[in-house]
């Protein structure tokens, strides 16, 4: 299912905690994107940082940006969607998780 910008917003602001943690409850438009990113980005060129890159390409915020030839840094904590990042994206990939210092020290274990 696909739906305008507008539609997902108002759909995310509208979810509960527990279905926002059980998974994915919107999906978004891969061409609707690619274009809005024609329109308002075509001809520039920037830098961009996605943090949770995970997937190259299905979800990514930056897949598109990354076609016009903007340049930057993709940050994944999983080893296995780190190592597909540096296969098929052009930017830097870094593996690593960012935290608060209140949680310095403690693991989290990645599937």
């Amino acid at each position: 299912m696909t739906q305008t910008i507008d539609g997902a917003v108002k759909e995310m602001t509208n979810l509960d905690a527990k279905a926002a943690v059980s998974g994915p409850a919107v999906s978004f438009d891969t061409e609707l994107e690619r274009e809005l990113v024609a329109r308002y980005f075509s001809g520039r060129r920037g830098v961009f940082v996605d943090v949770g890159a995970f997937d190259p390409v299905l979800g990514s915020q930056t897949w598109h940006l990354e076609q016009l030839g903007w340049g930057g840094l993709l940050v994944e904590p999983n080893a296995e969607m780190a190592a597909k990042l540096r296969t098929v994206r052009k930017a830097r990939v870094v593996e690593a998780a960012c935290g608060s210092q209140t949680q310095h020290g403690t693991t989290m274990t990645l599937q």
